[in-house]
């Protein structure tokens, strides 16, 4: 985390949010497969889905390659088309495979993690300043997803509970 530590930081004033939501993400996310891995899990996906879609709805495998994670801080090729305001179902191959490629470089990954951090916060009604219960909130649907009610949410927040719980560490790396 030390050595992206600017690129939280630059993020997160980006945003809006706290550097220490976006470092206990990255703390959380950073212990994922190496890229090598998510790469061989991505083209057996891609494998198994290129059949016609009666094939891929009743025979396939393995979860369709749009729900690969990639990058350090470990993000699903659907979910970052969504940040981007793409719909992942209309992406080519190409287009999978290049916004694959763009999470793996640290500096775009941090980026559009806070980017999704910061729609998570406005589905939520959080604008202005971010306090610690939001962020267990925030943290919590990053975890969970957005498609649940903030009732159902707040029924778990462990997930931005260890961030909350981690504050002072993830300061003292970032500064």
């Amino acid at each position: 985390m030390r050595f992206n530590k600017q690129n939280i930081r630059a993020a997160a004033q980006k945003q809006r949010l706290p550097a220490e939501l976006i470092a206990g993400v990255c703390w959380i996310e950073v212990a994922g497969d190496p890229n090598f891995i998510d790469r061989v899990a991505f083209i057996a996906r891609l494998i198994d889905w290129s059949g016609p879609s009666i094939v891929d709805k009743t025979l396939t495998q393995t979860s369709p390659p749009e729900k690969t994670s990639f990058g350090s801080v470990s993000m699903q090729l659907r979910t970052a088309a969504h940040t981007l305001g793409l719909n992942p179902a209309d992406l080519s191959l190409l287009q999978l495979t290049q916004l694959a490629s763009c999470l793996e470089y640290d500096a775009f990954n941090i980026d559009i993690v806070a980017r999704h951090l910061r729609q998570l916060a406005n589905q939520d009604g959080f604008t202005g300043e971010i306090n610690r219960d939001q962020v267990r909130i925030i943290g919590a649907r990053y975890n969970r997803g957005s498609a649940l009610t903030l009732d159902a949410i707040r029924k778990n927040t462990s997930y931005g509970d260890f961030i909350v719980s981690n504050w002072n560490h993830y300061s003292q790396l970032l500064w």
